[in-house]
């Protein structure tokens, strides 16, 4: 974002992993210029991490804008203070996780400005814990505000929507879609509910329940706000070992990412239009069929810009190959013929190889969408050779004849042994047609029933037998 608006900024040397755009025609960069961001002001980007955990993304983002302001000839005390109060925003269900975020942007301020704490210079990091709204519906708010009557109708529904929304705010998280209602209506109703008097039967609503509604206030405002920047490394948790609750919420508003956490945050609306998002996540969705539909709505509305597959191992902390991961970064519009630049890197064994690969751009390769959406379910094969691709513009062989299920024996019980459990002799062993066996000598036939991979042998177990059955009177 910032390189685009000032393409002659040093920031550029400094960003160790910077991958630069790929050449794009004159017509793709014509539109690229129409959108791309100008005489950015740094008060002004706003980034988002659904996701923050205990902080680490917005820290390093932190560094990143601290240089941007620096670039820009702002008073170095400022700065901190600036970027706390507009930039960045952090959400996370966890209690813990949200403070220490909070905590280290603090620290992390402090660190370039030894008077932060003081009273001109001090900003509450904008990093909330989500929560949901279910002490509000056990104490009854509903039945309080009506005897407050206080508020109008329309200020008790934005009052509804907000409690209704935020339900199970603590297990859906960031995930909830918000709608922008009139937050200034909604503020002032509050503001009145919180300055009447008290008596011996609202006190509690007054204190614990205009606090939660004030907290929920502030969160939808966020996850009903627009960003330019949303970065994340999100959970990777499939739907099926959620709570019920988040089961339905999810097949509801993420029908087409469902299966899993990390590919739903894909179909977040927290960026604005031409702004950005990136993410490392799961590689699965770039290739299984079940996010075929996620497919087709994420390349509808983004292009991706650049992508690192990182595959297996990328973090030094997690052994074994189910982690294999995916980074890019893709931008909120569409622009045909666009082409990305992609680095494929799940060849190397460890983080430090594919480290070493990616900035020596050892398997750097560019690559439009257009090309393997040819093929049937579009995965991201960004990899594939013009000639394979022909392949799949050529009739398929459904097209050409018709296609059967294999051979059924209908009981394999009994038709099929292994090959070891019949006498050798009554194998029929190298012999290219079922008409030159003599099936009255050797009635079983090899055959291949597939099976687990094996890397220096195949799956060579099974035989049928192939003699003529005297119940049914034909071949099996």
């Amino acid at each position: 974002l910032w390189l685009e608006s000032y393409p002659d900024s040093s920031l550029r040397s400094e960003m160790k992993y910077y991958v630069e755009d790929a050449e794009q025609t004159e017509e793709v960069q014509k539109k690229i210029d129409e959108i791309k961001y100008k005489n950015v002001n740094p008060e002004e980007i706003k980034v988002i991490e659904p996701c923050c955990g205990s902080g680490h993304i917005l820290v390093y983002v932190f560094d990143l804008l601290y240089k941007m302001y620096e670039e820009r000839g702002y008073q170095t005390r400022e700065i901190p203070t600036l970027i706390l109060k507009n930039n960045l925003t952090g959400l996370d269900v966890d209690k813990r996780a949200a403070q220490l975020a909070s905590f280290s942007l603090i620290m992390k301020a402090r660190s370039v400005n030894n008077r932060f704490f003081s009273e001109q210079y001090y900003v509450i990091p904008h990093v909330y814990e989500l929560k949901d709204s279910k002490i509000l519906k056990q104490m009854g708010y509903k039945k309080h505000l009506k005897d407050l009557n206080l508020l109008s109708d329309e200020e008790i529904s934005l009052i509804d929507y907000i409690v209704d929304t935020f339900e199970n705010g603590k297990t859906i998280g960031s995930l909830l879609k918000v709608k922008a209602i009139d937050f200034a209506s909604l503020d002032n109703a509050l503001d009145k509910v919180k300055n009447t008097v008290s008596s011996l039967f609202n006190v509690e609503f007054l204190s614990v329940g205009i606090k939660r509604l004030e907290e929920l206030s502030n969160l939808a405002k966020v996850l009903s706000g627009k960003y330019d920047v949303m970065v994340t490394n999100p959970p990777y948790r499939p739907i099926s070992s959620m709570e019920e609750t988040v089961s339905e919420y999810a097949t509801l508003n993420y029908p087409n990412s469902k299966v899993d956490l990390f590919a739903m945050f894909m179909q977040t609306d927290f960026v604005k239009n031409n702004g950005y998002m990136a993410i490392v996540n799961m590689h699965s969705w770039m290739f299984l069929s079940s996010y075929t539909k996620l497919r087709t709505d994420f390349n509808s509305e983004y292009e991706v810009v650049a992508l690192a597959q990182l595959g297996p191992h990328a973090f030094e902390e997690l052994n074994g190959e189910v982690v294999q991961t995916v980074a890019f970064v893709s931008r909120k519009t569409q622009i045909k013929s666009f082409a990305m630049v992609c680095d494929r890197l799940v060849a190397y064994g460890t983080s430090n190889e594919k480290e070493e690969a990616l900035l020596n751009k050892k398997n750097r390769m560019t690559s439009r969408k257009e090309n393997y959406e040819v093929i049937p379910g579009k995965p991201y094969a960004y990899w594939i050779s013009a000639k394979a691709l022909d392949t799949f513009k050529n009739k398929n062989l459904g097209s050409c004849a018709e296609i059967v299920s294999g051979m059924t024996t209908g009981n394999n019980d009994i038709y099929l042994k292994g090959w070891t459990e019949v006498d050798f002799n009554t194998i029929a062993f190298d012999y290219t047609s079922v008409q030159d066996i003599d099936l009255a000598r050797t009635k079983w036939i090899p055959y291949h029933k597939g099976g687990e991979m094996r890397k220096w042998y195949g799956n060579h177990e099974y035989v049928v037998n192939w003699s003529r059955s005297k119940e049914f009177n034909r071949p099996l």
